[in-house]
């Protein structure tokens, strides 16, 4: 697999002053692919993190110290053991044969069960249970989802 990205927005509120900054939320296997040396730090494997642009990172002071620094997104401090699941509707909106979503409760019930577990194997999880709330069922939107879990 080559990996999977989306995007999204959040407030960015620490560090320094709040702002608004797009985001592109990918699997650790993508930004190994890519073949691209970070400038400051490492890309992160099984265990999750954030990747700053450099123009972000230079908006915030060019600050090497910001390397394994906490973020707040959306007044949200993101800590370790954290996880973030960014998902496109086609996830919870998955349909089986008898024509019943997926939904978000299932999806939580699954993150319940694998939230401890490394990164790649809550990924693993969410995309089981799919499979198996699918099965042959024809699907009509695509079944994006990212797992970030904070080291």
């Amino acid at each position: 697999m080559f990996g999977w990205f989306t995007t999204g927005q959040y407030n960015l509120t620490s560090p320094g002053e709040p702002r608004h900054v797009r985001v592109v939320s990918v699997t650790p296997a993508l930004v190994q692919n890519l073949g691209v040396t970070p400038f400051a730090g490492q890309w992160f494997t099984d265990d999750s993190g954030a990747v700053l642009s450099y123009g972000l990172w230079r908006r915030l002071g060019a600050d090497r110290g910001l390397v394994g620094r906490a973020l707040t997104l959306d007044g949200v401090d993101l800590q370790p053991g954290d996880v973030l699941v960014a998902f496109t509707d086609g996830v919870t909106e998955a349909m089986n044969a008898s024509d019943e979503e997926f939904g978000e409760e299932r999806l939580k019930e699954i993150l319940r069960q694998v939230v401890h577990l490394p990164v790649n194997e809550i990924a693993a999880g969410i995309s089981q249970g799919l499979k198996s709330w699918i099965k042959d069922a024809a699907q009509y939107d695509d079944l994006t989802f990212v797992v970030m879990k904070v080291s």
